[in-house]
């Protein structure tokens, strides 16, 4: 069984599945079962909202601290 998260990019004609490999898309919003969610929700309420960043690096500097 392969679990993924049913996003787009990962959507291709072109895709073979082997026979011996069944996949389990995820619902478009279950946070309980992708837990990352979580952490992006906490992050995002917690530490960057409301800022403004000058570049990349004090972006990556800000999500390392936190």
């Amino acid at each position: 069984m392969l679990l993924w998260d049913n996003a787009g990019y990962h959507v291709s004609g072109g895709l073979v599945v082997p026979e011996n490999v069944s996949l389990i898309g995820l619902l478009p919003y279950s946070p309980e079962l992708n837990p990352v969610e979580n952490l992006w929700h906490y992050l995002r309420s917690h530490h960057w909202s409301n800022r403004v960043y000058p570049d990349y690096e004090a972006l990556r500097d800000a999500a390392t601290e936190a």
